[in-house]
């Protein structure tokens, strides 16, 4: 399984999902719910969890919320502490990379009590930071990131070394899109600054530098290189959510020097290869441009 999911960056997706599926087929209710006690997780809920992520990536919206829902649920029926932190982890990372941040936040704080109570270090320092990071796109964070500071030193204090360019990355998005353009490059710095060599969020980190610098000041064309890095990652991986988001940026900085027909032939098919999940905030993003160069 684990194997499985390291597969979930580059074009090992559809691999990815296949060994997946094979692991929730494999895994018994009545008879494998023990095996959290023995491990120490629930592979079950693992594979559940890793299947939702990879769902989303490949822009299968709605198949992914299945199946974080149906994680959760079992986590919750063997409500073992370790377990059911991972399976609201990853809940709450589905909901931010969906940039559904209303039940982020409500699930951030079950994580941070849950987290608490069993002392639980890993959970508690990624509850914080998600919390944070829910509050910000919200409009309700404090200007300076002070609960995301406190989440991340607890979580690389466990010695953590994967995603430590994923939760910052997170937070120098939704200071982008909240206009702070400082505090977002500080944290897209600590991003890149990361020893992490997992490679599934590097169009993001490319993207948003683009997003960055499209709102500083005297921004021109060299802005469309941290773009275009972005679609080539996206596309290089099979990564069809963050090709979208990609795509949307690079439209609407387009359309804003008056290039509006190419901006809407470059998100025009990307928008149309969706099937699924047309109501996520992402695709109304994109479908709302597509209707101002209409």
């Amino acid at each position: 399984m684990y194997r499985a999911a390291r597969w979930t960056t580059g074009n090992g997706r559809a691999s990815a999902l296949r060994h997946l599926a094979r692991g929730i087929a494999f895994y018994d209710r009545a008879t494998d719910r023990g095996l959290a006690l023995v491990y120490g997780d629930d592979p079950g809920v693992d594979c559940l969890a890793y299947a939702s992520m990879a769902r989303w990536w490949l822009g299968q919206c709605d198949r992914a919320l299945v199946l974080r829902d149906e994680a959760v649920a079992l986590a919750r029926e063997i409500a073992h502490p370790f377990t059911l932190g991972r399976a609201l982890a990853f809940s709450c990372m589905l909901d931010v990379c969906r940039r559904s941040f209303a039940p982020l936040v409500e699930v951030a704080r079950e994580l941070l009590e849950l987290a608490t109570e069993h002392k639980l270090a890993n959970w508690k320092g990624v509850a914080q930071m998600l919390l944070h990071i829910g509050r910000i796109q919200q409009g309700n964070g404090a200007p300076e990131d002070a609960l995301f500071d406190r989440g991340w030193a607890q979580f690389r204090a466990t010695g953590a070394r994967i995603l430590t360019r994923f939760w910052p990355a997170l937070l120098a998005d939704v200071h982008a899109r909240a206009g702070n353009v400082d505090a977002g490059r500080a944290a897209l710095r600590r991003a890149l600054d990361a020893d992490d060599s997992m490679a599934f969020w590097d169009a993001e980190l490319a993207r948003i530098e683009g997003d960055l610098a499209a709102q500083g000041k005297g921004a021109d064309a060299t802005v469309e290189t941290p773009y275009q890095r972005a679609l080539s990652i996206s596309r290089r991986q099979g990564a069809r959510a963050l090709e979208l988001r990609a795509a949307t940026s690079v439209a609407r900085f387009w359309s804003r020097r008056g290039r509006t027909n190419e901006a809407a032939a470059l998100l025009t098919p990307v928008y149309e290869g969706f099937t699924e999940g047309l109501d996520a905030p992402d695709l109304r993003d994109a479908k709302a441009l597509l209707d101002a160069f209409a």
